[in-house]
């Protein structure tokens, strides 16, 4: 069974008043996220990649505060960032401080 089609049948087992719908789950993982960003989007900090490391994290400058990013938590692919770039993104508590999640470019 294909991966669509057992996110097909998982979709469906649940809520068999869709059953006669039909869904494109090729860019199910993409509008769940934009789904996510835009309930939480509102909140969101702007500033500029300070340094991006080509191990898979960086860092963000914005406001005179610095946070730390890691590359499973960009929306952007990690690789289309360079240090300058301009970027908006949420955060939340580590306990190292706080971190950057839902980095997207803009």
């Amino acid at each position: 069974m294909s991966d669509s089609d057992w996110i097909k049948r998982a979709f469906f087992s649940i809520s068999p008043l869709w059953s006669d719908k039909t869904i494109d789950v090729s860019n199910l993982k993409n509008n769940m996220k934009s789904l996510f960003q835009n309930q939480k989007g509102s909140d969101m900090k702007t500033g500029r990649i300070k340094k991006r490391m080509d191990k898979g994290f960086g860092f963000i400058e914005a406001n005179g505060d610095e946070y730390f990013f890691h590359t499973s938590q960009c929306i952007t692919k990690f690789d289309s960032l360079a240090a300058g770039d301009k970027v908006k993104f949420n955060t939340e508590d580590s306990p190292k401080g706080p971190r950057a999640v839902d980095v997207e470019k803009i």
